[in-house]
């Protein structure tokens, strides 16, 4: 990847501003201009002009994390998790086989940092921090970030010992089931996060970032 500095163009305005979801301004950092030039379409951009207009920093401010963290722009899936890890270290895990599976996915990148992204914001929230939505937090992610959520799979794939071995992960010094997941609305070549919640400690435990793992009904939609 390019290191920050090679990215100060317009064009990377123009794809900041039709991508708010997507923090391609963070990659501007240090411009003044140019991130004025952003305005407050987003709160990363509202952060750094508070920064620039000499606003005092806060302790949660999103901005000042991303841009230590950015070094350089994420190039594919295991770019994103190492970035989403470094900056919710006391939030979510990655797993070595979610980077493995992340290194062999080719997606939609704009969706996989939103996925990614919610279940370290939105869900974690749901999870640890919302009393509120207890029972009902797969509804409130879904209205929240317009992604699907299921903490289990169907009871056609439970039933098969060897596709739940698949969703098995050693962490912690145990085995644990990442059958809970995050679901891409694309179509092809279907994004999915596989995860475990550790509630001890508060983790949202990643364990498969990547295509569509397989399950009862695969071959009915052509998944080997």
């Amino acid at each position: 990847g390019k290191p920050v500095e090679c990215w100060r163009t317009p064009e990377i305005i123009e794809i900041a501003k039709s991508q708010n979801n997507w923090p391609l301004h963070t990659y501007l950092r240090y411009d003044e201009d140019m991130i004025r030039k952003l305005g407050r379409e987003s709160y990363l951009g509202a952060a750094w002009i508070d920064k620039l207009d000499g606003a005092a920093p806060s302790d949660d401010d999103g901005a000042a994390r991303v841009a230590e963290c950015l070094q350089v722009i994420p190039r594919d899936l295991a770019d994103l998790l190492k970035l989403a890890r470094s900056i919710w270290p006391d939030r979510i895990v990655v797993l070595p086989e979610a980077m493995d599976s992340a290194k062999s996915y080719d997606g939609n990148l704009a969706e996989e940092w939103d996925i990614v992204r919610g279940a370290a914001t939105a869900l974690y929230g749901l999870l640890f921090e919302d009393d509120d939505c207890e029972g009902q937090v797969a509804d409130e992610f879904q209205r929240r970030t317009g992604y699907e959520l299921t903490f289990s799979e169907s009871s056609a794939t439970r039933a098969r010992a060897d596709l739940m071995k698949m969703r098995e992960r050693s962490y912690g010094g145990r085995t644990v089931d990442i059958s809970a997941h995050i679901k891409g609305r694309s179509q092809k070549n279907t994004f999915r996060l596989h995860f475990y919640i550790d509630r001890e400690n508060e983790l949202i435990v990643i364990g498969h970032a990547g295509c569509h793992m397989k399950t009862a009904g695969s071959h009915r939609r052509g998944f080997k």
